[in-house]
This record gives structure tokens, sequence and C-alpha cells, in this order.
């Protein structure tokens, strides 16, 4: 008999879900556990945070990653669908140079955010009182649940 008959597919079907879920339930934390320890170590006000160096030194490492990987994907996707022309090569440079990236590139577009902003933020939260704090998280609030996308 085959698998299908005796049920054991049902039972390996079922496992393999069970598998994916759990997988996806450990891995889908790491981004935002990533950026939680990258905040932790750039706004730590004990440590010192040169903005020339981060943006002179860490920004560019992050752009070129990103923009080369980027291509390297868009490339490789063009090749496989056999449609690699000079016209369509120069369209994926446009597409990579306006963000127009695989969606699991995201965290790259999070951290260039991140190493951007982060000397501003940095002031702020060494510098404000309780109630400047309780205004920006109301704010921050108010930005991601109530404002539509």
């Amino acid at each position: 008999m085959s698998p299908r008959q005796t049920g054991s597919s049902t039972q390996s079907t079922l496992f393999s879900g069970l598998q994916t879920f759990s997988f996806g339930c450990v891995t889908r934390a790491a981004v935002p556990l990533f950026l939680m320890c990258s905040g932790l170590l750039f706004f730590d006000p004990s440590r010192e945070l040169d903005s020339k160096k981060l943006y002179t030194r860490y920004l560019p490492r992050v752009i070129v990653a990103m923009f080369a990987w980027s291509m390297l994907y868009k490339t490789v996707r063009l090749l496989y669908e056999r449609v690699l022309t000079l016209g369509s090569f120069f369209q994926a440079i446009k597409e990579v140079l306006v963000f127009d990236q695989e969606f699991h590139f995201y965290y790259l577009h999070m951290i260039l955010i991140f190493y951007i902003f982060t000397p501003i933020v940095r002031v702020f939260t060494s510098h404000a009182e309780k109630n400047r704090w309780n205004t920006a998280w109301l704010y921050g609030l108010y930005l991601a649940y109530c404002i539509p996308p």
C-alpha cells in the first residue's frame, strides 16, 4: 500500500506543518531582536558614538552590501527567466536604485533608517525629561496604529 492509503501521509503533512510553524515562530523574532540589541548599543549613554564614523564607515557598508546583493538577485532572476538583455539589466539597475528590491531586504532598509536617525534620537534620549518621553511614546503609538500605511 502507498503511504497515502495508510494515512501516514496525513501524519507526515501534519508533522511538516508543525515543523514549519515552529521554525517560523523561532525565526520571525530575529530581526526585531537584532534591532533591539542595536538600539541598546547605539543609545547607551555610557558608550561613545561618533556620528562621523557612523555616516562615513557604517552607513556606506550597509548601502554597498544592499545594492550589491540586490543586483545579484535581480541578475540571477533575469538569467533564470532567460530574459537577460541590456535593456532588462538597466531596468534592474533602476529598480535597485529606487529601492524596488527583494522583500527580504527589508531589514537593511530598517538599518539604514536606524543609522540615519540614530544621532538625532540619541540627543533626545540623553536629554529628555519624563514628560517628553511620555509625549514621544504617545506620538509613536499614534503613528504606528492610527495612520494608515
